[in-house]
């Protein structure tokens, strides 16, 4: 599974906001075929195959996995792979219509997780709070 981020767009959502607001998005957001790249890529698209999370903005930090591929003699060698995105350049970069990065995750996921868990089982009406959350998985 892959998840798709379609970054800053520009849709009819902000129609409701004042104009001089839709000027702005207008000129810094992304388009609505721009904003789709990311998911049509993750769709149908050849990815690596640890590929986790596309997004459509080029980042300044590179982990070299693609020089790698590249290296190995791969003629389908993925050329825009980067570590952890900069978090205002994930939002709001310069499109280069999708990338794969490794996804930016709560620093205590396990924690995050476990939360989680527990407002879902609330939701639905818990069940037996003897199991711990790596039995329920």
């Amino acid at each position: 599974a892959v998840s798709a981020n379609p970054g800053s767009v520009n849709s009819d959502i902000w129609r409701d906001f004042p104009r001089h607001m839709q000027i702005i998005h207008n000129l810094i957001y992304l388009n609505s075929k721009q904003g789709a790249q990311t998911s049509i890529a993750g769709a149908v698209g050849k990815l690596p195959l640890n590929a986790v999370y596309l997004q459509p903005y080029w980042q300044p930090n590179t982990d070299g996995r693609d020089k790698d591929m590249r290296r190995s003699g791969s003629k389908t060698a993925f050329r825009r792979w980067f570590s952890v995105p900069v978090p205002f350049i994930e939002m709001l970069g310069v499109y280069c219509g999708f990338a794969c990065t490794e996804p930016r995750l709560p620093t205590h996921i396990n924690a995050s997780a476990s939360d989680l868990w527990d407002v879902c089982e609330e939701l639905v009406g818990g069940v037996d709070n003897d199991v711990s959350m790596d039995e329920k998985i």
